[in-house]
């Protein structure tokens, strides 16, 4: 059977973009693999405070770690499985920014509370290995003009040494 004429015209476009993220994922977990990491800007994608024109709600940033995390949990490389790495950045413009600060200090205090509930603490342990946001480095990518309204804050140091 031929493939075009069984899929609509509109589909082959979602197909198109389905290998496209295919061949992404599998270009991160050779990287993976090989002892490397990788690290996305999410500043792009919509906040959860955003409306969509059919109604619902968007995902946010926060969502998409999440849903590539099954991708990269366990890695063979040199011959131990070991849990892959990964950097997800946001600028301090985005409506999210507060929920992604917040974000890794919320899952560990889920997995400090499994952990008094009696679930493995260790590295590779229940508690830690079912909470989100593990092996991965949260940053916010700050603006000059977010560093220059900084200085002489209290709290704030001059990197100059003024």
């Amino acid at each position: 059977m031929n493939i075009r004429k069984a899929v609509p015209v509109s589909s082959n476009r979602w197909m198109t973009q389905w290998k496209h993220q295919c061949g992404w994922r599998r270009a991160k977990r050779l990287l993976f693999k090989y002892g490397s990491g990788t690290g996305s800007d999410l500043s792009t994608l919509r906040s959860t405070r955003e409306k969509l024109s059919g109604g619902g709600k968007p995902s946010g940033p926060l969502f998409v770690p999440e849903s590539l995390r099954s991708s990269r949990q366990r890695v063979k490389s040199g011959g131990k499985t070991r849990r892959a790495a990964k950097m997800n950045t946001l600028k301090d413009w985005h409506p999210d920014i507060e929920e992604f600060i917040d974000a890794k200090q919320k899952e560990e205090k889920k997995a400090w509370a499994l952990i008094e509930q009696g679930y493995d603490g260790s590295y590779n342990g229940d508690a830690y290995g079912s909470v989100m946001y593990q092996n991965e480095n949260l940053s916010v990518r700050v603006s000059d003009d977010f560093m220059h309204a900084s200085v002489g804050r209290p709290g704030m140091v001059d990197p100059k040494g003024a």
